[in-house]
């Protein structure tokens, strides 16, 4: 199916967040007088409704009484696949279908390949754009990372980062991909851990020469092109040094990231970016030249002798792991909590127990939760961790500026999603930015 296909039925856009509206933008370029169908699961926003006058006639409903009567619906990646409306509308032989897929169908024989995981993607997709592009190769990212697709202008190398959201119905192959690693997540989408899981690993049959990571235990993968990263024989790390193979490339303390899972997620990029070319001593000098990404344990600086790490993209225990294991502090104030998920904490909570800090301070809603856990697990040890409850960002880092000592560090890296208080991690970390100035 193309967009072709879609504009010539009757058909819905299902959700008019950022993909929903740059699929109905593309709609409206190739047909500016077909009415185009709305549904949408909550009220539209104000900002959002003045754009959409842009792109009139459209039909806005909030209810799902008018799906029977549709061909096809494009479903935005934030409404579940295994939503009851939309589990109907297939029993209805509704067609779904997604951005994702629209752009794929109509660029099959473009260079692109797909990059997922529980957590690092994001890093990993900028980075193997970033070491194309010092090769001389116009790549581009998009997908689950900056534009969505139809937003994309012409590249040579198209890089893609797609969530498990954009995986559950993907219907379109590209030549190489990553599985970086895999952590429960987005139960709440998926129903469970195990669908999350199941879902994810659908990935698998649609890239032809699959790269996963050496130092992580999989889930049992069926895949008969399979290569490897972090291996002597490919690139690797060890405390000092990236390597390729024997070659000493360049030492961690010239980059600029930092953290065991942020070098891991370099060899991904190098090994991927080789499929398209050679990895020159030049290309490796630009290394030192790339930055963190937004929200990805960004450096806010130092104010009034406290520093401040943003690492509002944490939505899982594990990333909050990986977090303290990269920053060089005991001094810390951690902030954890968000959205209410099941999450195993006990990876953290062993972690703080050899590794004490110096404050842990739960955000709504589900900080009280984890704060509760947390004590009940340090009982009767010998630590002396400050714990708190917030009412609010603000409060939390208020409390943390009146408890951290000079020199230390207050740490946002929540563990788990933002949705909830906020609309998106980034919307997280931005007001985090202005609660410390």
């Amino acid at each position: 199916m193309n967009l072709s296909d879609v504009i010539n039925s009757n058909f819905a856009i299902w959700g008019i967040g950022k993909e929903g509206l740059s699929i109905l933008k593309e709609i409206r370029k190739r047909n500016k007088d077909i009415s185009v169908n709305i549904i949408n699961d909550s009220e539209i926003n104000k900002e959002t409704k003045e754009q959409l006058k842009n792109y009139e006639p459209i039909c806005i409903y909030n209810t799902y009484s008018k799906i029977k009567d549709l061909d096809i619906i494009i479903k935005s990646p934030g409404v579940s696949y295994y939503k009851d409306e939309i589990k109907e509308a297939l029993n209805n032989n509704i067609k779904i279908t997604s951005l994702t897929n629209l752009w794929l169908a109509e660029n099959e024989n473009k260079k692109k390949l797909f990059i997922t995981a529980s957590k690092g993607k994001s890093t990993t997709t900028a980075l193997t754009t970033f070491i194309l592009n010092s090769m001389g190769i116009n790549a581009i990212s998009g997908g689950n990372i900056g534009s969505p697709l139809f937003d994309l202008s012409e590249a040579d190398v198209y890089v893609l980062e797609l969530s498990s959201y954009q995986i559950t119905d993907l219907e379109h192959r590209a030549d190489i991909g990553a599985i970086l690693n895999l952590y429960p997540a987005h139960q709440i989408w998926h129903k469970s851990v195990e669908q999350y899981y199941e879902d994810k690993l659908k990935v698998t049959d649609n890239i032809k020469k699959l790269l996963l990571n050496k130092e992580f235990s999989y889930p049992d993968i069926n895949h008969n092109n399979v290569s490897f990263y972090n291996t002597n024989d490919s690139f690797h790390f060890d405390k000092e040094f990236l390597y390729h193979k024997e070659k000493k490339l360049v030492s961690l303390k010239e980059l600029k990231i930092i953290g065991e899972h942020n070098y891991s997620n370099l060899c991904c990029a190098l090994s991927l970016a080789s499929e398209f070319g050679e990895i020159t001593n030049s290309v490796i000098e630009k290394l030192i030249d790339f930055s963190p990404i937004p929200h990805r344990l960004e450096d806010l600086g130092i104010h009034k002798e406290i520093k401040y790490i943003n690492d509002s993209i944490s939505t899982i225990p594990e990333s909050t792991l990986a977090a303290l294991r990269s920053v060089d502090s005991k001094n810390i104030s951690l902030l954890v909590g968000g959205q209410e998920v099941e999450a195993d904490w006990s990876v953290v909570f062993n972690y703080l127990t050899n590794n004490p800090i110096n404050a842990l301070i739960g955000l709504p809603d589900s900080g009280k939760k984890i704060i509760e856990n947390f004590n009940k697990y340090i009982a009767g040890k010998n630590t002396s961790i400050k714990t708190y409850i917030s009412n609010d960002l603000s409060d939390a880092v208020k409390f943390a500026k009146e408890n951290t000592l000079k020199n230390g560090l207050i740490l946002l890296s929540p563990g788990t999603p933002s949705y909830g208080k906020y609309k998106n991690f980034e919307e997280r970390g931005l007001e985090f930015k202005n609660t410390i100035q």
